[in-house]
């Protein structure tokens, strides 16, 4: 195998298959010929040599036959407290969220009253502008005998006087 044909995914395959078993004949002379072309990567490559030996080196340790089962609960409590932690998170300041949006609300509901009564009242007046425009201005000569007219309605009809002595 030339340097051409080994490209960086093979080196990090070779590199983790080193940590689980060791290199064949082939494997280890393909790593020499990458590594002698890209000598940056030497220095990694020992590092790596050096704790995988160290590592493989250590005792293994026994396992308690409930360690899926504990490993399982503690992702179980660990996602309950995430989720808890993500639906709180606004509320977790107590009344202070709840009183700012209150505060927001009534703001909101303030302005929009005063804004529908603003709306309101300029649609009245441009409705009595346009009915003030379109009615006809009434003749004056009726209001020359308007006295008159409005004494009439001030007389009574029967003199109460009058009935209660014919009684």
């Amino acid at each position: 195998m030339n340097n051409e044909s080994m490209n960086k995914p093979t080196y990090n395959e070779l590199k983790e298959k080193s940590w689980v078993e060791p290199l064949s004949a082939a494997e280890r002379a393909e790593l020499r010929n990458y590594l002698s072309a890209n000598p940056e990567l030497q220095q990694e490559w020992d590092e790596e040599a050096s704790l995988t030996t160290v590592l493989n080196r250590l005792p293994n340790v026994p396992v308690s036959s409930n360690f899926t089962s504990l490993v399982m609960q503690a992702v179980k409590r660990v996602d309950v407290e995430t989720e808890r932690k993500q639906t709180r998170s606004f509320w977790r300041f107590g009344w202070l969220p709840k009183f700012g949006i209150a505060i927001a609300m009534l703001c909101l509901g303030t302005f929009s009253f005063h804004e529908y009564q603003v709306t309101t009242r300029a649609k009245l007046a441009a409705d009595v502008k346009e009915f003030a425009e379109s009615a006809p201005i009434p003749q004056v000569d009726w209001l020359k005998n308007f006295d008159t007219i409005e004494q009439m309605s001030k007389v009574q009809v029967a003199d109460n006087d009058l009935l209660m002595a014919r009684q």
